[in-house]
């Protein structure tokens, strides 16, 4: 929580519930002392005082003993699927802990190199153990305290995303935010990113006419492709790579035929792959692996094989898509030029793999047909192809060689949910300018969350949170409910 975005939301957020709910705001930590101090006087600033931080906290004896049982069971089975089915008094949790080995690997200067769990090590049982006391910790929080509303700038990983599904199930509000998007969360699945998106794109779809939706993502689409958006979006059309036209990408990757090209994503492989309520594949590196092993036997295609503009950057995740190809010796593959701009892809693929990405509802916007095998928050509406089972993907794989652009149909239905995505998520900042967000995650420039603390002190008096949307919207929220 001690990042600058994440404080400043949380305490704006928190204020809101508290204007309309009344009660006390109180904060809880789970830091050393250094970061308790700073973290502190940001949350004073906005006159609160009331704090439990948990780290060091005495557990009792009993939980610890339960956390030992459940880490010994596990182990004993020695299968990575049990994770997922990890629960803690009835509240199914296991994806925060598999998301949470997988991204707390960062920390460990790529030793263990966690991108997907063959096998249950001496890394995952001290993330069980601590998933276990976590929840003991987080339970007794809720027992202990009357609680009308929880703030939350995640719903994932062990250390966020546990108190979230404690509070749901308990009908406690969720007050959830990001840097570009927030919401109020009373039910499970919108927990989950994905499905709490496509909840506001449905609404949107339903209130806004067709051809102005249309209008907005066609304009939306070109804003994005000159590299303006998100962390992910400046990185992927970053003015830096190149943009290739089909011959020269041809040329480039020594292709000798004129079969299809499909273009197979990556996600970044420790980034929370169970952000959606449904994955055909444990995680990205199950499904990238099995799809580059099942690719390479098919002939008809050029496949070709994109990192993700994020891996290596902001995740520390190198060499994972060369490292499949030469472990399982495949040589059917072709591996994207690291220089290549995204917006090259709408002149180049004539198909795409994904997860969940949202390069799959960008190409589906340019009528390039997109395999999607997640639950995303664009599946559903006719325009995505979207396998059932891992058999089935395979089938579909074998099937590429013919396959067929989108109707005008299916593009214009693309843009609608492309748009609906954009005006709830895309379009909107939440407090924070671009210079901040930069020093915070580092996408231009040296990450740096000194300047951020810096630069948010320097322009604070200047900030007018009460009358901001994330402010006012929750506000709202609560005082309405506080009506019926």
């Amino acid at each position: 929580m001690g990042a600058p975005n994440y404080l400043l939301r949380n305490a704006v957020s928190a204020r809101a519930a508290q204007e309309a709910l009344g009660g006390k705001i109180v904060v809880v930590l789970d830091t050393s002392l250094e970061s308790e101090t700073r973290i502190k006087a940001l949350c004073r600033s906005f006159g609160i005082t009331k704090f439990i931080n948990i780290h060091g906290m005495k557990i009792p004896y009993k939980a610890k003993i339960r956390a030992l049982m459940e880490c010994l069971k596990v182990f004993l089975k020695n299968n990575p699927d049990q994770l997922l089915k990890l629960s803690y008094n009835g509240i199914n949790m296991g994806h925060l802990l598999y998301d949470d080995i997988l991204h707390n690997d960062i920390k460990s200067n790529g030793r263990s190199k966690h991108y997907t769990i063959n096998r249950i090590d001496a890394f995952c049982i001290k993330h069980i153990y601590n998933f276990y006391i976590k929840a003991y910790i987080y339970d007794s929080i809720m027992r202990q305290n009357d609680i009308r509303a929880y703030v939350s700038t995640h719903t994932v990983y062990t250390e966020y995303g546990i108190l979230p599904f404690m509070a749901v199930e308990r009908h406690i509000p969720v007050v959830y935010s990001d840097d570009y998007s927030y919401a109020v969360i009373n039910v499970n699945k919108e927990l989950y990113a994905h499905d709490r998106i496509r909840h506001y794109v449905d609404k949107i779809i339903q209130s806004a006419s067709s051809k102005e939706l249309i209008a907005r993502a066609e304009k939306d689409l070109r804003e994005r492709m000159d590299g303006y958006g998100n962390v992910d979006t400046k990185l992927a059309y970053s003015n830096d790579k190149r943009s290739y036209e089909r011959k020269e990408l041809v040329r480039k990757l020594g292709i000798k035929d004129q079969k299809p090209i499909v273009f197979i994503f990556a996600h970044v492989f420790r980034d929370s792959p169970h952000i959606s309520s449904h994955l055909l594949y444990r995680d990205y590196y199950q499904w990238l692996e099995d799809t580059l092993v099942c690719a390479d036997q098919i002939d008809g295609v050029n496949w070709v094989v994109k990192e993700h503009p994020s891996g290596e950057k902001l995740y520390k995740e190198k060499g994972g898509v060369s490292d499949i190809l030469k472990r399982r010796k495949l040589s059917n593959i072709f591996s994207c030029p690291p220089d290549l701009n995204t917006k090259s892809i709408a002149k180049v693929a004539d198909a795409v793999l994904t997860c969940q990405g949202t390069v799959g509802i960008e190409c589906s916007c340019l009528g390039i047909p997109a395999v999607v095998c997640g639950k995303a928050f664009y599946t559903g509406f006719g325009f995505t192809i979207e396998p059932k089972t891992i058999r089935q993907y395979r089938e579909i794989l074998g099937r590429m060689k013919n396959i067929k652009k989108l109707s005008d149909e299916q593009i214009e239905k693309a843009k609608e949910v492309y748009s609906a995505y954009q005006i709830y998520y895309g379009n909107q900042q939440v407090l924070l300018n671009n210079d901040i967000l930069d020093c915070v995650w580092g996408y231009s420039r040296e990450q740096s969350v000194e300047e951020a603390y810096r630069l948010i002190n320097a322009g604070f008096d200047n900030m007018d949170f009460i009358h901001s949307s994330l402010y006012q919207d929750i506000y709202q929220y609560f005082e309405n409910r506080e009506m019926k």
